[in-house]
């Protein structure tokens, strides 16, 4: 991807923001903004599209300062290994790989 798409890709998240009346009151009373990327990206495109997005929040004086615990970005290889940390509730079936189709 050229380097002018993916600042494109980074304004748009934070446009995404700029349109979203909902969320702008969900951090206006203290709530996070999680943007989940369906794509692997590198730390940098992560790192400007959260500044992006982080330096809209406070444009929109929805954040008095860049907050990095309130604003976040996953990609898809972050989302992706979240799955082994989630735990099963009642735990693994017993008969897990029948259920899987294994043998």
């Amino acid at each position: 991807m050229a380097v002018q798409e993916k600042q494109a890709c980074a304004k748009a998240c934070a446009d995404e923001l700029k349109g979203a009346g909902w969320a702008q009151e969900y951090v206006r009373l203290g709530g996070s903004y999680v943007i989940v990327m369906g794509s692997a990206l590198t730390d940098r495109e992560i790192k400007e599209r959260r500044k992006r997005v982080a330096d809209m929040a406070v444009e929109l004086q929805l954040l008095p300062k860049d907050d990095p615990d309130r604003i976040r970005v996953y990609d898809a290889n972050q989302t992706g290994s979240m799955g082994v940390l989630v735990p099963v509730p009642g735990g693994w079936p017993t008969d897990w790989r029948s259920r899987l189709g294994c043998r």
